[in-house]
């Protein structure tokens, strides 16, 4: 109880509720301002409001992140845009895209912008260098 004795908001996790700004889950999912906005205002990205302000709580981002991708450890997710994949491999931009398009890197949509997760991108990696004889990742 808070010093009015009034409940404290718990997540499902039993935490005590973090909220977010529509800013903050802009760069938490490497999304441009319009398209946050527009996820939040849709419903997709679920957000309460206070008076003027919007919030998004972070265990709802969380859960959101999760379903999306497939993963619920727990985990903060990094998200890549292409461009970002694209200069990491060394790779064109046809091909990076290409490559996304098929699902040979795994990817997930927010709205129309096309994000990649850090660790599937690593795991990616990880899998090609593997099958190149004499490398082993990690060494």
């Amino acid at each position: 109880m808070t010093a009015n004795n009034l409940p404290v908001p718990l997540a499902d996790n039993g935490e005590k509720v973090i909220f977010l700004t529509v800013e903050e889950v802009r760069q938490r999912l490497s999304l441009g301002r319009s398209m946050a906005y527009k996820m939040v205002k849709s419903g997709e990205i679920p957000a309460v409001r206070f008076g003027d302000s919007i919030r998004v709580p972070k265990h709802l981002l969380d859960k959101y992140i999760a379903e999306k991708i497939g993963q619920n450890n727990g985990d903060e997710v990094v998200f890549l845009t292409v461009e970002e994949v694209l200069k990491r491999l060394y790779l064109g931009r046809s091909t990076a895209y290409n490559l996304v398009r098929t699902g040979e890197i795994p990817s997930v949509a927010f709205g129309k912008s096309i994000r990649v997760p850090e660790h599937l991108l690593n795991k990616y990696i990880t899998e090609n260098l593997s099958q190149v004889a004499g490398i082993q990742p990690g060494t």
